[in-house]
């Protein structure tokens, strides 16, 4: 993790009370090991949701960015 991504997690209400709540931990352990399961206990509960979703969308800027950075931004042709 880059200190940019850290700080991000950081200052997002959302992503520190989650990474803080025992509940969201145990759903993001699960979403790794089998996400068929996560899926079904966690569908319901608003919480590890909208947790789950916020932690979505910082991943997804954050490899954006990298990819940017990396001269491998949306659009860019890969290289050979």
């Amino acid at each position: 993790m880059t200190p940019d991504l850290v700080s991000s997690f950081k200052s997002n209400q959302i992503l520190s009370r989650g990474f803080a709540d025992p509940k969201c931990m145990a759903a993001m352990q699960l979403l790794q090991s089998d996400p068929k399961e996560a899926q079904k206990r966690f569908k319901d509960d608003p919480e590890v949701s909208r947790f789950l979703q916020e932690f979505g969308k910082m991943m997804a800027g954050h490899f954006e960015a990298l990819g940017r950075a990396q001269g491998h931004g949306a659009g860019a042709e890969p290289s050979a």
